[in-house]
């Protein structure tokens, strides 16, 4: 018999009445199955094309609902994704605390790409294609007061630049301070705790004795009542000026600087300069010899490699045999910054 043939003991075979005791089945049974499942609702599905689907009873497809486990999981899982334009009808990337992303519609349809960095804008690209960089590092220096430069000096004293009009990431220094002698020693700016501050903050500062109008640069730090100069211009009741008036370089590139001074009353034939120095060294400058007494304006602009840690400065010189003032009125002593590339 065939259905006594597929069943099979340990012992060897089974007889039809121990197959049926056995397993509970019935020839009457099994027709009955064999009918149910050759049915034609179990060999047509009725799921909906695009849909997700899920398997019936029989394993045939069926349409999946959001309430079914497999399909609430995966539509979770495509919400949490920053790139689901469902949620974010802006158009964003952006990162997990949403402070630093990229937009390309801010505002309804208007056709600009925008970047935050730590919830600043950075980058915007205008629908015309106008590229603002807001955080590109740029500074601009000027001096607001008139300045005694010595003549003749060598490469002359660093212009005193007061007033910062631009310092997008904070590479200005023009700091500075005050501070009148209260003794006299050789060599030493002395006043008593007028200098707290850590070394760095005085060593490199041009002191401008405003008494006699000479120069000098600190050297050291000896304590918190003196520093060390390398000129002795200092004595009891004098009063000095203490600057760096410098752009310091916070990312290695490429940068477009210009500067520019104005002397008053120069005599015809002599010479008045405006010097770039990087690192305390002169790089670059222009000079002006007029042919007839004048107020010259020596300017220049370049552009530069630079690397992070450089720093700039102006500085002047003149030769006309005695001192002479700069002119600082309507922006005329300044130092500008500004990284390119």
């Amino acid at each position: 018999m065939a259905l006594k043939a597929k069943h099979k003991s340990v012992g060897g075979d089974l007889t039809q009445a121990e197959w049926e005791a056995e397993d509970s089945h019935t020839i009457e049974g099994e027709h009955a199955q064999q009918h149910a499942i050759t049915a034609v609702a179990d060999h047509t599905s009725g799921a909906t094309p695009g849909k997700i689907l899920k398997a019936d009873g029989n394993g045939l497809p069926v349409d999946a609902t959001n309430i079914d486990g497999d399909v609430a999981d995966a539509v979770a899982k495509r919400h949490s994704n920053s790139l689901d334009h469902a949620r974010n009808a802006d158009i964003v990337i952006k990162d997990a605390d949403g402070d630093t992303k990229i937009q390309v519609e801010e505002s309804a349809d208007e056709d600009k790409i925008r970047m935050d960095v730590k919830g600043v804008e950075v980058f915007l690209l205008s629908d015309v294609g106008i590229l603002t960089l807001a955080k590109q590092s740029s500074a601009k220096g000027r001096a607001t007061g008139d300045q005694v430069i010595p003549t003749a000096t060598v490469y002359g004293p660093i212009f005193m630049l007061d007033t910062e009009d631009i310092d997008t990431q904070g590479g200005f220094d023009s700091s500075i301070y005050t501070v009148i002698a209260d003794s006299t020693v050789a060599n030493k700016l002395h006043k008593t705790g007028a200098f707290p501050n850590a070394a760095a903050d005085y060593i490199g500062r041009q002191i401008w004795n405003i008494t006699d109008n000479t120069y000098a640069f600190v050297t050291a730090k000896d304590s918190n009542d003196q520093l060390s100069i390398n000129v002795n211009i200092m004595a009891n009741g004098e009063t000095a000026k203490l600057y760096f008036s410098r752009f310091t370089v916070a990312v290695t590139g490429t940068y477009l600087v210009s500067m520019s001074t104005c002397y008053q009353s120069m005599a015809a034939g002599s010479t008045s300069q405006v010097i770039l120095q990087k690192n305390g060294v002169m790089i670059s400058g222009n000079n002006v010899s007029p042919g007839a007494a004048t107020w010259p304006v020596p300017q220049a602009t370049l552009i530069l490699l630079l690397s992070a840690g450089d720093y700039l400065q102006i500085s002047a010189w003149q030769n006309s045999g005695v001192n002479k003032s700069t002119y600082a009125g309507d922006g005329q002593v300044f130092l500008a910054v500004v990284k390119i590339v």
